[in-house]
């Protein structure tokens, strides 16, 4: 393999790393994250360029990793904050991207039916819920009935109804 092909091989596989973490994900829900093939192309071309100096193959891949996720997490830092442990966009991009939905009524009356989905996933990203609560908390809020919802999810109905009973005095308090 040519000194070319592997360094670009090395980027490829760092890039798909890179896109599974939480920050590029909601960078790419915000709009602010470069594709993966930038990524792979700006790590490619920086490590290219160290090749020839001091410290070889490793160091110029080292380089190249590094400059790739600078490259990354510059364009989508200042569009992401974290919120319960995991990272979120701050805004939505487009209004485009926002759906109304007339039949949601998650707390009954307390909560105005003409919200937007993007307003409801926003509010529940905002609360402090764990991961389980949040996806079930997600999917009912779609029109899910809580048995597909454990069915879905692996986990017990009753286990569910518990965890949505939790839920609904948290997401209150974040009205």
């Amino acid at each position: 393999m040519k000194d070319y092909q592997h360094i670009e091989s090395y980027m490829r596989t760092r890039t798909r790393t890179l896109a599974a973490t939480d920050w590029y994900q909601a960078g790419i829900v915000a709009g602010t994250a470069p594709t993966e093939w930038e990524m792979v192309e700006y790590g490619r071309d920086t490590a290219l360029g160290w090749l020839d100096a001091d410290g070889g193959m490793d160091a110029a891949i080292t380089k190249g990793f590094k400059a790739m996720y600078v490259f990354a997490y510059g364009d989508i830092r200042d569009s992401i904050t974290r919120t319960g442990g995991l990272r979120r966009p701050v805004a939505a991009t487009s209004a485009t991207d926002v759906y109304v939905s007339t039949s949601y009524s998650l707390l009954g009356d307390a909560v105005d039916t003409s919200y937007s989905l993007y307003d409801v996933f926003d509010w529940i990203a905002r609360a402090d819920l764990s991961a389980d609560q949040r996806r079930i908390v997600v999917l009912y809020s779609l029109g899910w009935k809580m048995t597909e919802i454990s069915t879905d999810l692996g986990l017990a109905a009753t286990s569910v109804r518990r965890w949505f009973k939790k839920a609904l005095p948290i997401l209150e308090k974040n009205l």
